[in-house]
């Protein structure tokens, strides 16, 4: 019996040649996560060098992000038909090629271009690397490398204000750019020795291009509606006439899949309750992984005047957290229903960012510690099951392009996160500016110019002539409002939290663990 237990254990322990491919792997998913964010704390450095408006720059994390959902749908099918291997080592080079432009730009609106290229890059990887982790690893190990993965995602996430505000402190902005040039060249050679090629033989060649076509453009516009509609207005004609058309392309694209010998996406893919359940819960752990911070670093730059390092610095305890409960939460998914960790982590989540939500202008770095702290817990134990999860049903031949789909709600995740978060921020404190108390009150003109220049870290335009009482309150006003909008996020937290009770297979199906077709 013993010697059953240890042959077993050891048929399921990893290879060193696993290892090293997770290794590789998590490297570059730590990359391409770390492009989406590390430009936001370094902006205003970019605006300094290159020159153009405010508005222009908001291209620079946008465009990366657009062409990365645009592309992804499409990438994720290529990669099940063309292979894995060789999807990963052209998206690496695509990439790279893109992040040395970057780094050279003579302009911004150079720059904004090579950010478009380097979010094609990214469609084309991280497709792949889902997929490669898929077909790499046996079922039972899927949550630890999933684990694992989702951590340096989240790292990268968080620790994009980090390296983003080092880099252009103490370097410069390009040096952000320049770092992936080592790491892509390192990732193809030891692609191409580690990694052995797998593909869908079964599949389709044939490329369903109105199903690229409508997918791209209904997903552009969807993302175009969320990442401008802080600056237009929810209401404004740009951005409704954005929705409008995303929700039209995107059902359109979901008609003509259904009619098609070879589709782009596969629909079948959602009759599988943990990929289409886990698609929801991914977009709301990114949503909430990226978007506080946005009213974090924003308090801790405005508010309590700290450096862009020293700001990414203060969220350690959120990394730390995360890193502890990652790997734990992610091998413990694989051996018990996945409802145990997600439902009881989501709520647990809402209740450390309403710890957290208690920003005042006396707030210190040290009181922030153990909020912090408890969120890196409660999400990094969120990472790896419902990356796991959302993949455990699905066929190995079919895993490029589900891990398209699934990665798809991650990047809505994120997008919608910061436009929410921002939108509820900035709302917030225009609506308490106008109905400050007597004493406090600005002129109405002043309102806009004030709101604008402490939220564009540009300093308190009314400082010079408004009255002490009038600075604290704005100060209490942007408390306030960083709070509001950190409780958004605790909002989608408890919102997880319910869908988690339907993250498990339907009664009577099997779970896939040889990359067969589960058992209705």
């Amino acid at each position: 019996m013993d010697e059953d237990v240890a042959q077993r254990e050891k048929a399921t322990r990893l290879s060193s040649t696993q290892w090293t491919t997770l290794v590789l792997l998590t490297l570059c998913m730590f990359v391409v996560v770390l492009d989406a964010t590390v430009v936001l704390i370094a902006l205003p450095a970019i605006l300094s060098d290159l020159g153009g408006t405010l508005a222009l720059a908001t291209w620079i994390p946008a465009g990366f992000a657009l062409a990365f959902a645009a592309f992804l749908l499409m990438f994720g099918k290529l990669t099940d038909i063309y292979g894995r291997r060789l999807m990963f080592i052209a998206g690496l080079v695509v990439f790279s090629v893109a992040s040395l432009a970057a780094a050279l730009s003579p302009s911004i609106e150079f720059l904004v271009g090579a950010r478009v290229v380097q979010g094609v890059g990214a469609a084309i990887i991280e497709p792949a690397i889902i997929a490669l982790i898929k077909a790499s690893f046996p079922a039972d190990r899927l949550g630890l490398a999933f684990g694992v993965e989702g951590l340096a995602a989240g790292l990268a996430g968080a620790g994009g204000p980090i390296v983003g505000g080092y880099l252009a402190t103490a370097f410069s902005w390009r040096y952000i750019f320049v770092i992936n040039l080592p790491i892509g060249l390192i990732a193809i050679v030891a692609a191409y020795v580690l990694i052995s090629e797998s593909r869908d033989e079964n599949a389709d060649r044939r490329l369903d291009l109105p199903g690229v076509l409508l997918s791209g453009a209904g997903l552009f516009a969807l993302v175009f509606g969320i990442v401008q509609g802080p600056e237009y207005g929810w209401a404004s004609l740009p951005i409704v006439t954005a929705f409008v058309a995303a929700a039209v392309l995107l059902t359109l694209f979901v008609l003509a899949e259904s009619r098609v010998a070879n589709p782009l996406l596969d629909l079948s893919l959602f009759r599988y309750r943990l990929f289409a359940v886990g698609g929801l819960l991914r977009g709301a752990v990114e949503f909430i992984s990226l978007a506080i911070f946005f009213p974090l670093v924003l308090f801790l730059q405005v508010e309590l005047a700290y450096s862009p390092l020293r700001s990414g610095l203060t969220l350690l305890p959120f990394i730390i957290g995360a890193v502890i409960a990652s790997p734990l939460a992610g091998s413990l998914s694989d051996r018990v229903d996945l409802r145990w960790p997600v439902v009881p982590a989501m709520f647990a989540t809402a209740a450390a960012l309403f710890w957290l939500a208690h920003l005042a202008p006396g707030t210190t770095w040290t009181s922030l510690i153990a909020p912090l702290f408890a969120a890196g817990l409660t999400l990094g134990a969120l990472y790896g099951p419902t990356t796991s999860g959302s993949l455990k049903e699905i066929p190995t031949e079919k895993a490029g392009v589900a891990s398209a789909v699934s990665y798809g709600a991650v990047l809505l995740g994120f997008e919608l996160g910061i436009a929410v978060t921002s939108g509820v921020l900035q709302s917030r404190f225009i609506d308490e500016l106008e109905h400050a108390p007597a004493g406090a009150a600005l002129p109405s003109d002043k309102v806009q110019q004030v709101a604008s220049s402490v939220l564009t870290g540009e300093g308190d335009a009314g400082a010079a002539l408004a009255s002490e009482q009038v600075r604290q309150f704005i100060q209490t006003a942007l408390a306030h409002a960083a709070n509001a909008a950190i409780l958004s996020c605790a909002a989608m937290a408890v919102v997880g939290g319910v869908a988690g009770f339907f993250f498990a297979p339907r009664a009577g199906r099997t779970v896939d663990t040889k990359g067969e077709e589960p058992s209705a």
